[in-house]
Order: structure tokens, then sequence, then C-alpha cells
């Protein structure tokens, strides 16, 4: 028996969500997905109440990315193997004494680094977007939250 979101039913709901939501966000004029754009960037709420309840659900949807290489866990497999082949290169150069894999290594390893610091900053900007929002909807704070 499959399980997981693939499987099923489940699926069939998954899809027939994010179909919603296109037409949803297709159905607002251009200057106002501006506006929300403009406010999960910086993480804040949008100016506009009537827009509080789309922008939530934007942040939420952006932070539940779940496909391909946009899992969160993929990403930091595909940076933990990134990190540990640049410290391979890195021990690799020091013992031939090669300064030009040093350097080469030195510079993998801090995109590496820097690709999950930056992913943990956007996260918490959605984050802060997300409560901001739901808070001027009048929503609860947190999505899961019944109170």
């Amino acid at each position: 028996m499959r399980r997981g979101v693939f499987a099923g039913a489940g699926a069939q709901e998954r899809k027939r969500s994010r179909a919603d939501w296109r037409r949803t966000w297709r159905s607002v004029p251009i200057e106002q997905q501006r506006n929300v754009r403009e406010a999960l960037r910086r993480g804040g709420a949008v100016g506009d109440p009537a827009l509080a309840a789309l922008a939530a659900e934007a942040a939420e949807r952006r932070m539940r990315r779940g496909e391909g290489f946009g899992h969160p866990h993929l990403q930091w497999v595909v940076g933990s193997a990134q990190a540990l082949v640049a410290a391979g290169l890195l021990v690799s150069s020091v013992a031939n004494d090669d300064p030009l894999g040093v350097a080469f290594a030195a510079v993998v390893i801090v995109l590496a680094a820097g690709h999950v610091v930056l992913r943990r900053v956007a996260r918490r900007r959605l984050e802060r977007a997300a409560a901001a929002n739901r808070a001027l909807a009048g929503q609860p704070r947190y999505s899961g939250d019944t109170t």
C-alpha cells in the first residue's frame, strides 16, 4: 500500500488545492500581487487588510514548498554533500600544497554556508510576514491554532 503525499485521494486534494490557489492568485490584480510579494520579501504585513488573508496564505505556501530541489530536506542533503566535497578538496589541497585548490575549496564552503544562512533568513521573514498578515486579517496567530 502506498503512503504519503502522492498516494490516493491525498494527491487529488493537494492538486485541487494548488489549482484553487493558482486560480485565486491569478484573479488578484497585478498591483496587489506586487504588494503581497513585497510584504513577504520585507517580512511584514501588507498595507491593505483585504489582502492580509491572501498574503498570509501566500507566505504559508512558500514555507511549505515541498517539491523537487525545493524540499528542505533535499536542499540540506545537497548543501551537506557540497560542503563535504569541498572539505575533502580542502584537505587534499592542503596536503598537496596546492594554493589554487585551497582557494577554490574555501569559496565552495563559503557558498554552501551562505546558502544555509540565507535560507534560514528567508524562512524567518516568511514566518514574520505570515504572523503579521494573520493578525491584520483577524485570523489566529498560527495556522493550526483554533483559539
